[in-house]
């Protein structure tokens, strides 16, 4: 049983001729045999870089995402830090002891001990 198929052809200079025809010479195929096998592996090739292109982006954005993570994260801790730090010497200030200051904080913003 015959698969269907069409008909491609097209002309070129004498130049490319001659270059189809030394590729093809070692091979003993037609010029059409040699036209067909390598449009076949330019269109593979082509599907597989597209692959290749879409899977390096996607890398790319991950290590992106990773590295605004980071970044996010050590600004919270950053944060959170000032915000102990802050939050105990307003209670000192306000002639709170600093023992108290420190449980008072532990408590309310979190397990962590302030440095003061």
């Amino acid at each position: 049983m015959k698969t269907p198929s069409e008909v491609i052809s097209f002309r070129c200079p004498v130049e490319l001729a001659r270059q189809v025809d030394l590729a093809r010479r070692p091979f003993n195929i037609s010029r059409g045999d040699w036209a067909r096998a390598t449009l076949l592996s330019q269109l593979q090739n082509a599907d597989q870089r597209l692959v290749r292109d879409q899977v390096e982006e996607a890398h790319r954005q991950i290590v992106d995402l990773g590295e605004q993570m980071t970044a996010l994260t050590e600004e919270v801790q950053t944060l959170g830090r000032n915000l102990f730090k802050t939050t105990y010497l307003l209670l000192t200030r306000s002639k709170l002891a600093e023992d108290e200051a420190k449980e008072l904080v532990t408590r309310v913003l979190g397990t962590g001990r302030p440095k003061p």
